[in-house]
């Protein structure tokens, strides 16, 4: 009888580090929504055993998949749903990098992220991805540097401690609306007029 051959899973890469990083001032106000880069373009980050960076079309063909699936967690964790695609989640590219944007639910862990985005103490952004396509070569100092040419998005997250240091996550500010004034009628300018006689008699 001849096995049938298993399909190898492709490998879920995530975007994190242990070195320290940088607190970067937020908005203040009472936003709901949560907006930052997940990854930044051709800005080198160290991956410990090698330098890695990203190229600007490499999130291209994921986000003109029609069936794509992105999910928004907080530190990866699936067990913190915050946002989806077709369900809140808003990912795009421009000149900087992979941006994306959504509004936070009533869940008890969405309410505790907006404090903590909004104090400063998660302030950066990662991305999961399985890589479709990438190279190898090295620096001028002798160091492995990868390049992620093409990738496979299944995630972006507010996260405690990103691998790229120069990603973003922020609350936008959100002032309360002040109501317009209402339109001052023939009859109010009447009553003010003769207020303003009867003061003056």
């Amino acid at each position: 009888m001849t096995e049938e051959p298993i399909e190898k899973q492709p490998t879920i890469e995530r975007r994190f580090t242990l070195q320290p990083v940088e607190t970067r001032d937020q908005e203040a106000g009472d936003g709901r929504t949560v907006e930052g880069y997940a990854a930044m373009f051709e800005t080198p980050y160290d991956m410990g055993p090698f330098i890695e960076r990203v190229e600007r079309s490499a999130f291209d063909a994921a986000l003109e998949d029609s069936a794509l699936d992105v999910v928004a967690l907080f530190n990866h964790d699936q067990n913190q749903i915050l946002a989806r695609t077709g369900a809140g989640l808003e990912l795009w590219t421009d000149d900087t990098g992979l941006k994306y944007r959504f509004s936070l639910g009533e869940q008890s862990y969405a309410q505790d992220l907006a404090i903590s985005i909004r104090d400063g103490l998660v302030s950066q952004s990662s991305f999961a991805f399985s890589i479709e396509s990438d190279s190898w070569d090295t620096t001028e100092e002798g160091r492995d540097r990868r390049t992620i040419q093409q990738v496979r998005l299944h995630d972006i997250s507010p996260v405690v401690t990103p691998a790229s240091p120069a990603t973003t996550a922020t609350i936008r500010s959100q002032q309360p609306t002040q109501p317009k004034p209402a339109p001052t009628t023939k009859r109010d300018r009447a009553v003010a007029q003769l207020a303003i006689y009867n003061l003056n008699t």
